[in-house]
């Protein structure tokens, strides 16, 4: 994910970026789960202040209690980017001519090959291709 840290890369104040947990962070407590970027600064908490070199700041969901909202800085190595589930969706383009571009899901195929999602202009892009992303 090391295109997290261009801020070139995309406007990332205006977006959470969805991120899965390895299951080498902290033992493997948000493993599976994704986590989003906070916002207007993807390496500042108001929890945890800036974010240690090679980290990101996020918060998930607690999984005990959906009214809890859990902060943590995560280092980058075990982040990697969270696939789009649904039409409506929004997606970050990550690599080719619309990398750094913010596009709206037409078609979501998850289940059945070719994984990919289709755009509202008809671009047909693998999973692997992209990144969910939520407005601010």
């Amino acid at each position: 994910v090391s295109w997290l840290f261009d801020n070139d890369f995309c406007n990332f104040s205006k977006w959470h970026v969805c991120l899965r947990v390895g299951l080498a962070y902290n033992r493997g407590t948000l493993g599976k789960r994704v986590v989003h970027t906070t916002i207007p600064d993807r390496f500042f908490s108001e929890k945890h202040g800036v974010a240690p070199p090679g980290h990101v700041s996020v918060t998930v969901t607690s999984s005990t209690v959906s009214t809890i909202i859990e902060h943590h800085t995560i280092p980058a190595r075990d982040l990697s980017p969270a696939n789009p589930t649904s039409t409506g969706q929004f997606c970050l383009i990550l690599k080719g001519a619309l990398q750094g571009e913010i596009h709206r899901i037409n078609k979501c195929q998850t289940k059945k090959s070719p994984k990919g999602v289709v755009l509202e202009d008809g671009t047909q892009l693998p999973l692997r291709d992209v990144c969910l992303v939520i407005a601010a």
